[in-house]
């Protein structure tokens, strides 16, 4: 099991006004650093006497980059993250306003399974919103850079002021013309100047998937879709329901739970119908006896027994608290990062998850 790991800030980037990039120098050598493109890393920030966590999306290329080190070149690991501004967000406003180089703090190592399917698909459609584009970066770097796959990418925006990685993705265009295919959304610019690759208005699934098609024609493109709750909820709705899209070809990326998901986890802690349980909790190398009582989520009762169990979102849209049970041990209906195969395995998101047996094994080390 991976622990927090105190890490320097190498490099940050102003991106727009609102939001920031921020590199890091990892040990190299240490394979629990080596990502895949759209895996994010954990932070947990001291703040006002307590720890939040919080997980961002890697936006960087897995490759390992060549820098300028004392006048030597020398291959480094430099993952970097994207954040956002949060109105109220107390960890993505001390990241980009009191952050600074040289800083070191607290992760833990990539982890997540937004990742390109193997063999790497011809065509890639994308669909992002936002710090959507986060995952996306990684995902362009990697495909374009290390394959032949061709991506098309819907990104949608209030301005062009708020496009993130505005000059990354221009680059991107230019070195990789008939191969990366990139439309932007902006739904509330002023200078609305005719142009074939911008669209005025929202993203709506219908037209990015037009748009997609138009490209990958006869090609069956696997789809990958990062944003707002309710532009992944439509267009996971659209591809499934309206274009019959198999499921193996969505791949989403949940950086919150939709509103609608949010009232159900309270309304569960009270209804769900959950039992108290006596848990053996596996848990680096260990094994412990947890007591849950009825209506308390896993990692709620877990932490209570004073195991440092992994965690971070808390709101079942990562996966740094999954363990696995037998199947059917759990309460899952609010796991919105785990498969349909995952579940039918036994595997739960602790932060969200509750149980339904009166013993449970839970195991954190699988």
């Amino acid at each position: 099991m991976s622990k927090l790991q105190k890490i320097r800030v190498n490099r940050i980037q102003a991106l727009t006004a609102d939001s920031c990039a921020i590199y890091f120098k990892v040990p190299m050598k240490d394979r629990e650093w080596h990502f895949s493109s759209g895996q994010y890393i954990s932070l947990e920030i001291p703040l006002n006497g307590e720890k939040l966590r919080r997980s961002y999306s890697i936006c960087t290329s897995p490759k390992l980059e060549k820098a300028g080190l004392l006048g030597r070149k020398k291959l480094v690991h430099l993952p970097g993250i994207a954040v956002k501004r949060v109105e109220g967000g107390k960890i993505s406003t001390y990241l980009n306003s009191d952050l600074k180089i040289g800083d070191e703090i607290d992760l833990l190592p990539p982890e997540g399974k937004f990742t390109i399917p193997q063999p790497k698909p011809e065509w890639i459609g994308m669909v992002a919103a936002g710090s959507g584009i986060t995952p996306m970066m990684s995902h362009l770097y990697h495909l374009l850079e290390e394959s032949n796959s061709k991506v098309v990418l819907c990104y949608g925006n209030q301005s062009w002021k708020s496009v993130m990685f505005k000059k990354e993705l221009e680059k991107l265009e230019e070195k990789y013309p008939d191969r990366f295919f990139l439309y932007h959304f902006l739904s509330r610019e002023a200078n609305q100047e005719k142009h074939p690759q911008v669209v005025y208005g929202r993203i709506k699934p219908s037209t990015a998937f037009k748009i997609i098609r138009k490209h990958s024609l006869e090609a069956k493109p696997h789809y990958f879709i990062c944003g707002p709750a309710d532009l992944i909820q439509a267009t996971k709705k659209h591809l499934k329901e309206v274009r019959e899209v198999e499921a193996r070809r969505i791949h989403i990326e949940w950086f919150e739970a939709p509103d609608s998901k949010k009232e159900a986890v309270e309304k569960e802690v009270e209804e769900s119908g959950s039992v108290h349980s006596k848990a053996r909790v596996i848990l680096g190398g260990e094994t412990h006896e947890v007591d849950i009582p009825e209506g308390s989520r896993i990692l709620d009762a877990v932490l209570a027994a004073g195991l440092d169990a992994p965690f971070s979102c808390q709101s079942g849209v990562c996966c740094t608290c999954q363990a696995k049970g037998e199947p059917g041990d759990f309460i899952t209906d609010d796991c919105l990062s785990l498969s349909e195969d995952e579940i039918k395995e036994g595997h739960v998101l602790t932060c969200v998850g509750q149980v339904r047996r009166p013993e449970v094994t839970i195991n954190y080390d699988v």
